[in-house]
């Protein structure tokens, strides 16, 4: 038995879509984050959720505020 030289290859561009993937912390899924939310890294899916939920609670303000 000889021991023999391993050739390594790096595909670093195969990589380069994983090391974009980050846990949402919205939800938990690995995705790309679309946005931070109150310094929380959010997918896309939970992005719009906070900002129709921030929407909602500007519009209630305003409505109390009024009447």
């Amino acid at each position: 038995m000889r021991r023999q030289e391993a050739i390594l290859t790096l595909a670093l561009d195969a990589d380069a879509g994983h090391r974009s993937l980050r846990r949402c912390h919205g939800c938990g899924s690995y995705t790309r984050p679309a946005a931070e939310v109150q310094g929380r890294l959010l997918c896309e899916r939970c992005a719009e959720r906070a900002k129709r939920e921030s929407e909602l609670e500007e519009g209630n303000l305003n409505t109390v505020l009024e009447t």
